[in-house]
């Protein structure tokens, strides 16, 4: 366990600091032991008092012995591992490391991921390599993992050119209403996914919910981005249901430390992303521009085009949220969490991509949509999680009605939605209770 723990380069990273910060102490602290010794000398030998002098020869020895032994701690913690632990491994572990040691460390771990996807072809393999990319400082390096990596991705491709759904079979998606949260369970081909949830308090209820559809298991469950107002149902379906996977556009391990999700109350995943962990459930950091393979269910990624930090957004998490489109024979379903980076995905992309049937309103209808989207767009459907029908803005319920006749339900008024689709037409039930 120990071995394992010193190759993580973020461990050397911390042993590198810890160390450097030992290394600081055993020099000063033993410093000023001796300044201080010596102050103490100087003034009972010109307060020529023989008792007070004689009490401070007294403290030399200790004082010396006391500095040695500060300045010996980083030797004798190195020969005690030694002599308990023969293993270099374990030795090496208390090391200072050099930055370049520990991108060397970085590159060897990226190393294990491409060698990985390149055996298994697996896009979860694939989707994990390139969200570890990030780590390597290298342009060269990064490059040359991006080529393999490429490679990888035409192979995964190519064996996967059959449609992953057919129009055969049938995709419901149930568009809980729970006030202003977004919530959406997603079924098709025996693959079943939940979307958001909300609170921990919205979670008990739409765990409720499914179980009264007979679903006792979730194959993978999706966050949008990380306000708590969105994953903390999370924290109930891992603990009462079997969850199998869990996928969100960011590493909620550690998007706080990038500065990539705000933390504190509004947006710190900490919590979930440790139950996560202590139930072995694996992650998977969705890429932006690929097509993700969920059991029988596939999404393009299309946003967000940029990952912003704190630096440059107070708060980041409405802006990198997951924009996807899930398709399904001919029809095509849009989920864009709290924000939309419009003008960025329309360079990208063109109206063959984002011409869809359904489109899931932004930031719980708050958001304003600009007419050139909506035209990219040209729903038929869109669905506003909010409990008034205020959301969203006059302007764009009448742009939606007199360009594309767009059926707008507010949630607050349908409650909760049922579609079904045959890869080909559409079936709306509204009011819909398991």
């Amino acid at each position: 366990m120990i071995a394992s723990i010193c190759s993580e380069p973020k461990v050397l990273e911390v042993m590198r600091i810890v160390n450097i910060f030992i290394s600081i102490i055993r020099i000063v602290v033993p410093i000023l032991l001796i300044f201080v010794l010596v102050f103490k000398l100087i003034s009972a030998v010109t307060s020529n008092d023989n008792d007070v002098l004689a009490k401070v020869k007294k403290t030399i020895p200790s004082n010396i012995i006391a500095a040695v032994i500060i300045f010996l701690i980083p030797s004798l913690i190195s020969i005690i591992v030694k002599i308990t632990f023969p293993n270099n491994d374990y030795i090496n572990c208390i090391k200072i490391k050099s930055i370049a040691e520990i991108n060397e460390a970085y590159e060897s771990r990226m190393e294990e991921l491409v060698k990985k996807a390149e055996e298994t072809l697996n896009i979860n393999d694939y989707n994990n390599a390139m969200s570890y990319l990030s780590n390597i400082k290298d342009e060269i390096k990064k490059s040359y993992y991006e080529e393999r990596l490429k490679i990888v991705k035409e192979k995964i491709d190519e064996a996967s050119n059959t449609p992953v759904i057919t129009d055969s079979g049938t995709l419901k998606i149930y568009y809980i209403y729970q006030k202003r949260i977004d919530a959406y369970l997603i079924i098709a081909n025996d693959t079943i996914l939940f979307i958001d949830g909300g609170y921990t308090s919205n979670g008990k209820e739409e765990l409720e919910f499914i179980k009264k559809l007979g679903i006792t298991r979730i194959d993978g469950l999706i966050g949008s981005h990380t306000d708590n107002n969105h994953i903390d149902a999370h924290k109930v379906f891992i603990n009462n249901i079997d969850v199998g996977h869990v996928y969100y556009g960011v590493d909620i391990n550690t998007c706080v430390n990038d500065k990539i999700c705000k933390g504190g109350n509004t947006a710190d995943p900490s919590e979930l992303a440790n139950l996560i962990n202590s139930k072995n459930i694996p992650m998977t950091v969705l890429t932006p521009g690929e097509n993700i393979k969920i059991g029988n269910i596939t999404f393009d990624i299309v946003g967000p085009q940029e990952i912003v930090t704190t630096k440059t957004k107070s708060y980041p998490d409405n802006y990198n949220s997951l924009n996807m489109i899930l398709k399904f024979g001919n029809n095509k379903f849009y989920f864009s969490g709290d924000g939309i980076q419009e003008n960025l995905i329309l360079e990208k992309y063109g109206k063959d991509v984002l011409d869809v049937d359904v489109f899931k309103y932004p930031h719980h209808g708050q958001n304003s949509i600009s007419n050139e989207f909506m035209d990219a767009l040209s729903p038929k459907y869109v669905i506003v999680p909010h409990s008034d029908s205020n959301y969203p803005e006059n302007r764009i319920k009448q742009y939606l009605r007199n360009n594309f006749d767009t059926d707008i339900m507010v949630l607050g008024n349908t409650k909760s939605v049922l579609m079904e689709s045959d890869g080909n037409e559409i079936t709306v039930t509204k009011q819909f209770v398991p």
